[in-house]
């Protein structure tokens, strides 16, 4: 293993749980400055830490979505490191959903679809992205579909 491995991918997986606390509590703009700088460093120490590339996709996709501390291009810096984070970890169902989601606010609906059916075969029984693909369905226009997911995520 060499050397300073395991600090790098120490310090990378902080930023995971800094991120997990920004969307769980604290989803402020200034939060969301300390977690994205936190996974901008933790994906240069660490380029093939997965989850980084994933949390970095989530926070790009704030800039635009939560309109949390935007600069230009949001979208496209989100679709790079999501493709990244699913690149590196493919069985991923969060990294695949930040892709997912991505397309999604991307009006990029025929690729949201593609993503969404792979999010849901990679984990079926997940609660939090059923309900989240099964709202973007029903925004997509796909209002059967996302009430079954919205009802599944709730039933789980």
């Amino acid at each position: 293993m060499p050397r300073g491995y395991v600090r790098k991918r120490c310090e990378s997986r902080s930023c995971v749980l800094v991120a997990a606390e920004y969307f769980g509590v604290e989803a402020t703009a200034e939060r969301h400055l300390v977690v994205r700088d936190c996974a901008e460093r933790a994906t240069r120490r660490d380029p093939s830490y997965a989850e980084g590339w994933r949390v970095l996709a989530q926070m790009y996709l704030s800039e635009h979505a939560l309109r949390h501390n935007p600069l230009p291009g949001s979208l496209d810096r989100a679709l790079s490191a999501a493709k990244r984070a699913v690149e590196l970890d493919p069985r991923n169902e969060r990294s695949q959903n930040a892709l997912a989601r991505v397309h999604f606010f991307r009006h990029e609906i025929d690729e949201f679809l593609v993503e969404a059916k792979r999010v849901i075969a990679l984990n079926p029984n997940n609660p939090t992205i059923l309900s989240g693909v099964g709202l973007n369905l029903i925004y997509a226009g796909d209002e059967d579909q996302g009430k079954i997911l919205m009802e599944k995520a709730v039933a789980l």
